[in-house]
């Protein structure tokens, strides 16, 4: 942002130098881009759903932001990026497209998609083949136990999963209709939502969700022709 506005900063490695200013900085006019986490649920709902697309507009393009649009991308997902603003952070549309998904090991950089990790499960659960989470282990400390109840969610799918202490095996099959409990995780509550597009699906415990993402059965709702309630 202080670039934006006219600062001389020059960042080498770990290091930053700021040069002494000689005029005024501009004043700050910023455009504060959408979520790619909260984005992230749709992205996978037009992964894994055929013939389906879908483009998000006005997201950031942060590479630490988007690790997972990048893991879908390995598993096969027909992923574009298209920067619209690059003032102060690269902004721009996502347009993700259905294309067979197949199976991959997510065990880098985890802190950067370590939210998206319960959705993009599912993604793994439609794809071909075994996905393997690692390094992991911090989603033993969110909302939820994410780890235990990702795994239980999709054993009750019918998906055959492997539960390790710092992450998830997952073999991909086919998502059957189930009970899920979300356990009072709006992410686990979101993602289990996102899996019902596939085979139906009864989420318990939903009024979590309306503390992050109180919209989202709306957004949904425009892009899907489920009812959804």
């Amino acid at each position: 942002m202080l670039k934006g506005m006219g600062a001389d900063i020059k960042v080498d490695g770990l290091k930053t130098t700021i040069a002494p200013m000689k005029e005024l900085l501009s004043p700050l006019t910023i455009r504060v881009p959408a979520d790619p986490s909260s984005a992230f649920f749709f992205a996978v709902a037009a992964a894994i759903t055929p013939d389906s697309n879908i483009i998000l507009e006005g997201v950031t393009l942060n590479p630490t932001r988007i690790e997972a649009f990048k893991a879908l991308e390995r598993m096969g997902a027909d992923i574009t990026y298209t920067i619209t603003d690059n003032k102060y952070e690269p902004i721009g549309d996502i347009s993700v497209k259905h294309a067979p998904l197949k199976g991959i090991v997510v065990e880098d950089n985890i802190s950067w998609l370590i939210d998206e990790l319960p959705v993009l499960s599912i993604a793994m659960a439609c794809a071909e083949g075994e996905s393997v989470v690692k390094n992991a282990e911090e989603l033993r400390v969110k909302e939820s136990d994410r780890i235990s109840t990702v795994v239980e969610g999709l054993r009750g799918a019918n998906i055959e999963v492997h539960e390790y202490k710092d992450g998830y095996r997952v073999v991909g099959g086919k998502l059957q209709k189930a009970t899920v409990d979300s356990d009072g995780d709006h992410r686990i509550a979101m993602s289990f939502i996102i899996a019902g597009l596939r085979c139906g699906m009864e989420v318990t415990d939903l009024d979590c969700i309306n503390t992050s993402f109180p919209n989202f059965f709306e957004l949904l709702g425009r892009i899907t022709k489920v009812e959804l309630s």
